[in-house]
């Protein structure tokens, strides 16, 4: 049931069932229910938002699974040793730890490579497909995921829709529009077609965030105001930061700007990314107040803001990301 919880984008249910199964398990003295179950656990809280805690559950997980214990698939469809791998590298991925993430997610293609199974190659792919998008290595990320289109895509449709929602998110960044759309509208249609909610409100904000560079300036904010209500429907709190950032690009980008909704939106954003570690969105933050204070001739706040976006995401080291921000603290002077 932790499991069902998790995937119908129910995650404090998934939590109450999940340690109370974890208690039965250890009662038990029952290892594969403590595997299943610290995954699950995993899981749940990696969609509320609350990394650390999520971090700890897949660690134990991770680290009870060694030498032939890795190959085991202990009754589940993809194997525990990936699967709480990928998620792991999700997590640290949004609190910026991406050196550690990088081994990780490679630990898990090896595995998923070994193994043989595509539903865990698909599963190892979603791992290291938002570790270098969050990155900002789109050239890194779009091979990755475009490896997976080829791959057994029934058995694994909910994780599918994942990796396939990344790709075109990546593409979208990458300025192909062309393909980034069909990919994200399919992706949110079929979501919704099986009840697949975790995580469903970041889809359609990657959806609303391509329609805003294409130009689709009221498709963009008419989804975002959606993607915000599923975000608070589900608990979701690190998808809400993540929305409420976009809702602060969509009005900074109005003609004329919406000075006092954008700033708004990012300083609200920018607490919640606080309030959860999300250092990369914290960047993300500073660099859009910065754009639009450039925009507006607040030159000095504008400094401010993008020196700050700039020294992080230097030191995080985020590619795409940073070569933005440098070129617009040059613009600014």
């Amino acid at each position: 049931m932790t499991n069902y919880f998790f995937w119908t984008g129910e995650p404090k249910r998934a939590l109450e069932s999940g340690h109370r199964c974890l208690a039965i398990a250890t009662d038990l003295g029952d290892f594969t229910l403590q595997v299943r179950t610290n995954q699950a656990l995993g899981q749940a809280y990696y969609a509320l938002g609350d990394y650390h805690r999520s971090i700890d559950f897949l660690r134990s997980t991770v680290v009870s699974l060694h030498d032939d214990l890795l190959y085991e698939r202990f009754g589940l469809t993809t194997f525990p040793s990936v699967a709480s791998r990928s998620f792991l590298v999700w997590c640290l991925t949004e609190l910026g730890e991406f050196s550690e993430a990088i081994a990780i997610a490679e630990e898990g293609v090896r595995i998923a490579e070994a193994v043989k199974q595509p539903a865990s190659l698909i599963v190892a792919s979603s791992g290291i497909g938002l570790l270098y998008l969050r990155k900002g290595h789109l050239k890194q990320a779009i091979p990755v995921l475009e490896r997976c289109l080829g791959l057994d895509r029934v058995s694994t449709l909910p994780v599918f829709l994942i990796v396939s929602t990344q790709l075109g998110y990546a593409y979208a960044l990458s300025g192909n529009i062309v393909e980034a759309l069909p990919l994200l509208e399919q992706a949110v249609q079929q979501a919704s077609s099986i009840s697949v909610m975790v995580g469903h409100s970041l889809r359609v904000a990657w959806l609303s965030e391509a329609y805003l560079l294409a130009g689709r300036m009221d498709d963009a904010r008419e989804l975002a105001g959606r993607a915000l209500g599923l975000a608070h429907h589900h608990n979701e709190q690190g998808s809400e930061a993540y929305v409420l950032r976009l809702l602060g690009e969509i009005a900074s980008h109005r003609d004329p700007h919406d000075v006092e909704t954008a700033q708004g939106h990012y300083r609200q954003a920018m607490a919640l990314a606080t309030e959860l570690d999300m250092r990369p969105l914290i960047a993300h933050c500073h660099l859009g107040l910065g754009v639009l204070y450039r925009r507006t001739g607040k030159r000095q706040e504008a400094q401010e803001h993008l020196a700050t976006a700039t020294t992080m995401m230097r030191d995080m080291e985020m590619g795409f990301w940073l070569q933005k921000a440098e070129a617009e603290l040059k613009e600014c002077g």
